[in-house]
């Protein structure tokens, strides 16, 4: 073990068997539950909003060839699609096999397109609850990135309701400050033209930004219901919420 000049996290995690750089850790649990062999109704038809309860969960996809970079990483790695903990996606079938195995149909909605099934026992539906909008009587909701730092903040009107550090994809130069940006992501504040959530990657796609600062400024309706932004701002609420009391 010792610094790698190559990354800027320079973190690492002691365990009983050495260390593990802290980027690749993830903390997780493990709550299997009972799976449902039907459907309920949403506004969407059919389905649920479902999540990754236990550490990982492997899948089956219905639809190859793989679409999503990371599943052809994977495939061309010699590994099989596979989903971690607290990840998201829309469930739109269900499922028995012959021994009795009850099955989820996967479908990121807003992602390549591709389809997968899971084991049911892994995916946690998402309660009304969680789904309810955020503070419904606050208008004005932000969600800023500073580029420069790799922060992310949270704002209910001028109040940060939510502070995390990321990784938005910036090449550094030689002295560790972001060169460029990958993808076609670029400073500015802007309003939303178009931004994708999906739930393997955790990542939101940059497009048509404006120039003036280093902030995206991703601002959020307060009455959007079973919308991805929504889900992405009551994900990251949710996982502080008794660091905001």
């Amino acid at each position: 073990m010792g610094p790698n000049p190559f990354r800027i996290n320079q973190r690492w995690i002691e365990t009983p068997d050495g260390y593990a750089w802290a980027p690749v850790v993830q903390p997780v649990k493990n709550l299997p539950n009972l799976p449902l062999e039907e459907l309920p109704d949403s506004s969407l038809g059919p389905g649920m909003w479902d999540e990754v309860s236990v550490p990982f969960v492997d899948l089956i996809q219905e639809n190859p060839p793989a679409r999503a970079p990371w599943l052809i990483n994977r495939i061309n790695s010699g590994m099989g699609p596979r989903w971690y903990y607290s990840q998201i996606a829309w469930v739109d079938g269900i499922k028995k096999d012959p021994d009795g195995q009850i099955w989820y149909r996967l479908n990121e909605r807003y992602g390549y397109g591709d389809l997968f099934w899971g084991k049911a026992e892994a995916l946690r539906p998402l309660t009304s609850q969680e789904q309810a909008p955020l503070s419904p009587e606050i208008e004005n909701k932000r969600i800023l990135v500073n580029i420069t730092t790799q922060t992310l903040s949270c704002f209910e009107d001028e109040l940060e309701v939510y502070f995390a550090r990321v990784s938005t994809g910036a090449l550094y130069n030689i002295n560790w400050r972001p060169s460029r940006l990958l993808g076609d992501a670029a400073w500015g504040t802007s309003h939303l033209a178009k931004r994708c959530f999906t739930s393997p990657q955790r990542w939101l796609n940059c497009s048509r930004l404006g120039s003036a600062s280093r902030w995206l400024d991703l601002t959020l309706c307060g009455k959007r219901c079973c919308n991805p932004f929504h889900l992405l701002a009551q994900q990251l609420r949710s996982a502080h919420l008794e660091r905001l009391r």
